[in-house]
C-alpha cells in the first residue's frame, strides 16, 4: 500500500509539474498565437489585411488586452476602415474547461476611421472568378448608377463625358472613315497624270502642230498620230474617271459619317433621360436642400456602422447543432436561457464601442450574443447612440433575431432635439431662408434576410420660410411657404442594408406639395437645360477632329480636281482642237478634190454628149437614107412582083382560054 501511495503521489506530482510547465509555455507563447489567430481570421472575414500591434494576456481580470488593431478597407487598400487603439476582453475561465467561450465584457475605446496606412494592405485570397465576371461588373456599375438616382442629379460637367457615348462612337467611326478617305485621295492623286506626263503630251502636241497639212496624205498622217495621242489620253481619262468616282465615294462616305455624328447627340440625350428620369426619387434633391447634407451623413454613418457590425455578428453566431432537438417557439414568446447558456460554445454578455465621427460622439453596445442560434433562442440586442450618451440625440435600438429560419433584424430609431441651423437654400432660381426649430425623429427599419423595409419620419414642429430675393417661382413659393409651420418629412427605405434606397414624402399641405413639385420640376428642367448645354459643348469638342479631317478631305479633293482640270485644259482641249482642225483641213482638201473631179466629169460628159449628138445625127441621116433606099427598093420590088403577077395572070388566062 505504501508503495502504491508513493507511485500515486509521484504521478500526481508529475502531472502537476507537467501541467504547470505546459501552462507556463502557453502563457509565454499565447500572446503570439492569439495575435496570429486574430490577424488570420480577420483577413478572411474582412477581405483585407487586419494587423494587431500587441496582445497581452491578463490574469486579473482574466482576459486579453489588445492594442493597435488596424482593419484595412478592402475598397481602398491605402486606408484603414477602422483603427482600434485598445480592446479589453474579460472572459470566464471556468467555461473554457467546458469547451465554451464566454466573454463577460468587451470594451473598445478610441476608434478612428479612414486612417491612411503606412503601406497598402493585402487582400484575402479569393477563388477564381466565375464566367460572366465582366457582366457582373457591368451589373454592379448599373446598380451603382441606379442607387445614385436617389442621391440627387449629378453635375452636368462631370456627366457630359459619360453620357456622350453614342457621339463618341460616331466620331470614332467618322474619323476612321475620314482617315480611310484621305488615304484613298492621296493614292488617287498619286495616280493622276503629273507634270512629266503633261510635258510629254505638250511635246507631242507641239510636234503635231508643226507637221505640214498641204495634202490629204499629210492630213491622214497627222490624224494617225493624233489617234495614237487620243488613245493614250483616253486611257488617262478612264483612269481619271475611276479615280474621280473613288474620290467622290470617299467624300460621300465622309459626309455620311458626319451625318451619323449629328444623330449621336439625340441618342445620347434619349439615354440620359432614360438614365435620369424625373420621378419620385428626384424629390430627394429637394429633401436634401431642406434637411441638409449633415442629416443624411448622420443617417449614412448609422447605416455604415450597423453594416460593419453585421458580418462580425453573423460570423460569431454559428448555426445550431442540426442533431439537437428543435424547440418550438411560442406565439410572441422567446425561450430565454439563463447565463451562462450551457449549450452555447461562444457567448458575449456585453460589449461597448466608443468613437467619434465629424465631432459627434457615438457608442455601439452589443449584448446577448451567443452561438448555436435557433428559432427559439433569445435575440441579439444592439444599440447605437449618437450624441451625448446621457441624453442621446439619436438612438438606434436593434434586435437581431432568427424567426422561421429567417434572419429578422429590427431597428427602432428615436431622436429629439436634432438641431437644424437656419439655411439659405436655392430652389428653381429662388433664394429662400428657412429657420426650423429642433426636429424630432422616429421610425422603424426591418431587414429580413438582408432585404430592407421601414419608415423614418423627421418632424419639424415650428418653421419659418421666407423668400430672400425674387426668382423663377418666387411668387408661387412665397404664397405656399408663408402658411407652413409644422410639417413632417418621411423617408421610406427599401433595398438592402448595405445599399439602401430612400423615397421622400411629406405631409405638407396640398399647396406646398404642389409648390415643391413645381420646384422639383423646375430644378430638373434647369438641370436638363444645363445638361443640354454641357452635351452641346462636349459634342462640339468631340466633332472638332472629325470636322477638321473632313475639311482636309475636301481640300485634297479640290486639289485633285484642279489637277484634273489642268490636264483637261492643257491636253484634252488641245487634242480636241487639233482633231477638229485636221478634220476641217481634211474636209477642205476633200471638197477641193471633189470639185476638181466634178469639173472633169462635167467636161467629159459635155464632150460625150456632143459626140453622142453628132453620132446620132449621122445615124439619123444614115437611117433616113436607108429608109429612102428601102422605100425605093420596096417600090421597085412591088412593081416587079406586080408585073410578074400580071404576067403570070396573063399566062394563066391564056391557058384557060386555050
Amino acid at each position: 500500500m505504501r508503495v502504491m501511495k508513493v507511485f500515486r503521489w509521484s504521478g500526481s506530482i508529475g502531472f502537476i509539474v507537467f501541467t504547470g510547465l505546459l501552462m507556463l509555455l502557453g502563457m509565454v507563447f499565447l500572446d503570439g498565437w492569439l495575435k496570429s489567430a486574430i490577424e488570420s481570421a480577420g483577413l478572411k472575414l474582412n477581405g483585407a489585411e487586419v494587423n494587431v500591434a500587441q496582445v497581452d494576456f491578463t490574469l486579473s481580470p482574466l482576459g486579453f488586452n489588445l492594442e493597435g488593431i488596424e482593419i484595412a478597407d478592402p475598397d481602398s487598400l491605402g486606408y484603414n476602415a477602422l483603427v482600434l487603439s485598445q480592446v479589453k476582453v474579460e472572459i470566464n475561465f471556468l467555461q473554457l474547461f467546458l469547451g465554451n467561450v464566454r466573454i463577460k465584457d468587451l470594451v473598445v475605446s478610441d476608434v478612428q476611421t479612414n486612417v491612411p496606412r503606412a503601406r497598402p494592405a493585402l487582400l484575402a485570397p479569393v477563388a477564381s472568378a466565375l464566367p460572366g465576371g465582366e457582366s457582373n461588373g457591368l451589373a454592379q456599375a448599373a446598380q451603382r448608377k441606379a442607387s445614385a438616382l436617389g442621391k440627387g442629379l449629378p453635375s452636368p460637367s462631370t456627366l457630359a463625358g459619360e453620357q456622350t457615348r453614342a457621339t463618341q462612337d460616331a466620331v470614332a467611326h467618322a474619323l476612321s472613315t475620314l482617315t480611310g478617305g484621305q488615304a484613298t485621295l492621296e493614292a488617287s492623286v498619286s495616280d493622276l497624270p503629273g507634270e512629266a506626263a503633261l510635258s510629254q503630251y505638250q511635246q507631242r502636241i507641239a510636234a503635231l502642230k508643226a507637221m505640214p497639212l498641204d495634202s490629204i496624205a499629210e492630213v491622214k498622217a497627222s490624224q494617225a498620230i493624233i489617234r495614237a495621242l487620243s488613245t493614250d489620253m483616253a486611257q488617262d481619262k478612264l483612269r481619271i474617271e475611276t479615280l474621280k468616282a473613288s474620290m467622290n465615294n470617299a467624300v460621300s462616305d465622309g459626309k455620311a459619317a458626319l451625318k451619323a455624328i449629328s444623330a449621336g447627340p439625340a441618342a445620347d440625350w434619349a439615354r440620359l433621360q432614360a438614365d435620369y428620369p424625373f420621378n419620385a426619387n428626384s424629390a430627394y434633391k429637394v429633401a436634401e436642400l431642406l434637411l441638409g447634407e449633415a442629416f443624411f451623413s448622420k443617417i449614412n454613418q448609422a447605416q455604415y456602422w450597423l453594416a460593419k457590425a453585421k458580418p462580425w455578428i453573423v460570423r460569431l453566431q454559428s448555426e445550431a447543432d442540426p442533431q439537437a432537438d428543435p424547440v418550438e417557439r411560442l406565439a410572441n414568446q422567446i425561450v430565454r436561457f439563463e447565463h451562462p447558456d450551457p449549450s452555447a460554445r461562444f457567448q458575449l454578455d456585453k460589449s461597448l464601442l466608443s468613437f467619434a465621427v465629424d465631432q459627434w460622439p457615438w457608442q455601439l453596445q452589443l449584448t446577448d450574443l451567443a452561438s448555436g442560434r435557433t428559432n427559439a433562442t433569445e435575440p441579439v440586442h444592439i444599440q447605437l447612440l449618437g450624441g451625448d450618451p446621457k441624453a442621446a440625440n439619436l438612438r438606434v435600438t436593434g434586435q437581431m433575431d432568427l424567426i422561421d429560419d429567417q434572419r429578422v433584424d429590427t431597428f427602432d430609431l428615436e431622436g429629439a432635439g436634432l438641431v437644424f441651423a437656419a439655411r439659405q437654400i436655392s430652389m428653381a432660381g429662388t433664394n429662400l431662408s428657412w429657420t426650423p426649430e429642433p426636429a424630432n425623429i422616429s421610425g422603424q427599419i426591418k431587414a429580413v434576410d438582408g432585404r430592407l423595409s421601414g419608415l423614418v419620419s423627421v418632424r419639424f414642429p415650428h418653421n419659418r420660410f421666407s423668400v430672400v430675393e425674387p426668382g423663377q417661382a418666387a411668387a408661387y413659393l412665397h404664397a405656399a411657404l408663408k402658411t407652413v409651420d409644422d410639417f413632417r418629412v418621411d423617408l421610406k427605405l427599401s433595398g438592402t442594408l448595405q445599399k439602401p434606397s430612400i423615397a421622400v414624402a411629406s405631409d405638407l399641405d396640398t399647396q406646398l406639395s404642389a409648390a415643391l413639385r413645381v420646384v422639383a420640376q423646375a430644378e430638373y428642367q434647369a438641370w436638363s437645360a444645363a445638361m443640354k448645354g454641357a452635351l452641346a459643348s462636349q459634342v462640339a469638342l468631340l466633332r472638332q477632329p472629325a470636322d477638321a479631317a473632313f475639311a482636309q478631305l475636301t481640300d485634297k479633293r479640290a486639289a485633285a480636281e484642279q489637277q484634273i482640270n489642268n490636264f483637261e485644259q492643257q491636253v484634252a482641249a488641245e487634242v480636241r482642237s487639233l482633231d477638229e482642225k485636221l478634220s476641217n483641213e481634211q474636209q477642205r482638201l476633200e471638197r477641193a478634190a471633189s470639185d476638181a473631179v466634178k469639173a472633169v466629169k462635167a467636161k467629159a460628159q459635155a464632150e460625150a454628149a456632143a459626140m453622142q449628138a453628132q453620132v446620132q445625127a449621122e445615124l439619123d441621116a444614115a437611117q433616113q437614107a436607108a429608109e429612102v433606099e428601102k422605100s425605093r427598093a420596096e417600090a421597085e420590088a412591088t412593081e416587079a412582083v406586080a408585073k410578074k403577077l400580071k404576067n403570070e395572070a396573063n399566062k394563066l388566062t391564056n391557058k384557060i382560054k386555050f
